[in-house]
């Protein structure tokens, strides 16, 4: 890309194999389908952090961050049932996740490179706890680092790359009981088999129409107001750069439409009186129009 923005409003995403659980992202976005209790219970857990931000950005770690909530957001508005366990801030962070794991089907980790001696230990108690219970992995450190990470717990499956269409083909599988014979054709995984060898399925194609996904429904981190004064959010995905030291684990730039953008902002608003949108982007100043959609955006929002 040149540096020129791409509105993608209204263009076709990966289509083929992934129609389905696109058609199903974009009309539960629309029209949340209500909780079933036959379909199984996920538990979505953030670990703790021990980053030190600077005075007056403690913000920062205590937000609902973007991944997990658009994990959860997608995998509610599908039925499914989903708690996030935000391991963040607690005196005993293990022993809170493992408690908040107890009972739930199946188990997500977010991984971030600060917290692997966590993911290490969550991932061992949960199958203490349940063996036959899938752990899953997702997120940046996973994605750039899959195998490391596989070797080094007790995990079943890592995610790689975005997760939305990824984690709903994985929860259709395990919900008809068929993920054991099924995943291998699952694309954007990396599996532990039986013996434990690790097994890369195809490449998982990135999406483009971001307006396909749902606003994230941060009223599922179960905070006691849904006043959120600072909400962290972003206006596209990914980067087209080629950067030696980074791992571009989601290699090119999608960016969202204006009006979809728009609309996002009004409803997190609306829901949470926000005051203050952090946007997120990794490329955030490589066009000047970059800043200037959002300063748009955001305008429209007063």
């Amino acid at each position: 890309m040149s540096g020129e923005i791409t509105d993608f409003s209204g263009a076709p995403n990966c289509g083929g194999e992934y129609r389905r659980w696109e058609d199903l992202i974009s009309s539960t976005a629309r029209i949340p389908l209500p909780p079933d209790n036959y379909k199984p219970l996920v538990a979505l857990v953030v670990p703790p952090s021990p980053f030190t931000v600077p005075r007056g950005w403690g913000y920062y770690l205590e937000r609902p961050f973007e991944g997990i909530s658009y994990i959860a957001t997608v995998l509610a508005n599908a039925g499914y049932r989903v708690k996030i366990v935000d391991a963040r801030f607690k005196p005993a962070p293990l022993a809170y996740a493992a408690a908040g794991i107890r009972g739930a089907d199946l188990v997500g980790v977010g991984t971030f490179e600060d917290g692997f001696p966590f993911i290490e230990g969550l991932c061992a108690l949960a199958k203490d706890q349940d063996p036959l219970r899938p752990v899953i992995l997702g997120g940046s450190l996973v994605t750039s680092v899959p195998e490391l990470l596989l070797r080094n717990t007790r995990a079943d499956i890592a995610v790689l790359g975005e997760g939305e269409i990824t984690i709903l083909e994985l929860l259709d599988a395990f919900s008809r009981g068929t993920l054991a014979a099924e995943a291998a054709s699952i694309p954007g995984l990396l599996l532990r088999g039986p013996g434990g060898a690790l097994t890369f399925t195809a490449s998982r194609k990135q999406l483009s129409n971001l307006d396909i996904l749902p606003v994230p429904d941060l009223r599922m981190w179960g905070r006691k107001s849904h006043f959120l004064r600072q909400v962290l959010v972003s206006s596209g995905r990914g980067c087209h750069k080629n950067c030696s030291f980074c791992y571009r684990t989601t290699p090119k730039l999608g960016l969202k439409s204006v009006a979809g953008l728009r609309g996002e902002l009004l409803l997190l608003k609306e829901r949470h009186q926000a005051e203050f949108f952090q946007f997120t982007d990794l490329t955030f100043t490589f066009s000047k129009k970059g800043p200037w959609r959002c300063v748009k955006c955001s305008g429209s929002c007063a």
